[in-house]
C-alpha cells in the first residue's frame, strides 16, 4: 500500500508545470573593505576601536524574480589583525565560514538585501574556534551583461559581527557575477529588467 502512495506523490510532483516554480539565480561574490573592532565587555582602557582589512568569497542563490525575493548565501571570510590602538592593543584576526539567508527587495535601479546568519571562526595562529551571529545589509546595482545569461553587479555591504567579546562592523565593496534565466535589461537603457 505504501508504494502506490509514493508513486502518486511522485507523479503529482512531475505534473506541476516548471513555470510554477520560482526563478532561481545562482551567484558568486567577492568583497573587500575595512572593518572597525572594539571590545564590548571590558571597562578598562581597551575600548578604543581599531581598523583592519576584511574580505570574503561567497556563493549563493536568489530565489524569486519579483519585487521581493529570498537569498541564501555561504562562503569564507577573513578579517585581518587590526592596527595597534593608541594603548598598543591589537585585536586578533580570524578566518571564518559563514551561512546566511534573508530578503531581497528590488527597487527601480538597485536591489537591497538584509542577510542574517552565523559564522564559525578561528583566530589566527590558534586552534581557538568560536561561533557568532552576524547581520549584513547591502545593495547591488547591475552594471553589464556577459552574454545572454550572466550579469555583473557592483554594490556595498555593511557586515556587523555580533561577537561576545568584541564588536566588529565594516564597509565592503561587492562584485557579483550572477546567472539569470532571462537576459537582464538595464532600466537606465530605457528597457524593463
Amino acid at each position: 500500500m505504501r508504494i502506490p502512495l509514493i508513486a502518486l506523490i511522485s507523479l503529482s510532483a512531475i505534473c506541476v508545470p516548471l513555470s510554477a516554480l520560482p526563478a532561481v539565480s545562482p551567484y558568486m561574490a567577492v568583497t573587500g573593505g575595512l572593518a572597525v573592532t572594539a571590545e564590548t565587555d571590558y571597562d578598562s582602557f581597551i575600548t578604543v576601536p581599531a581598523t583592519s582589512a576584511s574580505a570574503s568569497v561567497q556563493a549563493g542563490l536568489v530565489i524569486g524574480d519579483g519585487l521581493w525575493s529570498a537569498m541564501i548565501q555561504g562562503g569564507q571570510s577573513y578579517q585581518a589583525s587590526t592596527a595597534f590602538t593608541t594603548e598598543w592593543y591589537r585585536y586578533r584576526g580570524f578566518y571564518s565560514l559563514n551561512l546566511a539567508a534573508g530578503p531581497r527587495l528590488r527597487f527601480r535601479y538597485l536591489d537591497a538585501y538584509l542577510l542574517g546568519g552565523g559564522m564559525l571562526a578561528r583566530y589566527d595562529l590558534s586552534f581557538s574556534y568560536f561561533f557568532f551571529p552576524y547581520l549584513e545589509p547591502g545593495y547591488c546595482l547591475p552594471i553589464i551583461n556577459l552574454g545572454d545569461h550572466f550579469t555583473i553587479e557592483l554594490g556595498l555591504a555593511a557586515p556587523v559581527y555580533l561577537r561576545a567579546d568584541s564588536f566588529s562592523a565594516g564597509l565592503r565593496a561587492v562584485a557579483t557575477v550572477s546567472y539569470n534565466e532571462d537576459k537582464t535589461q538595464f532600466l537606465w537603457a530605457g528597457k524593463n529588467r
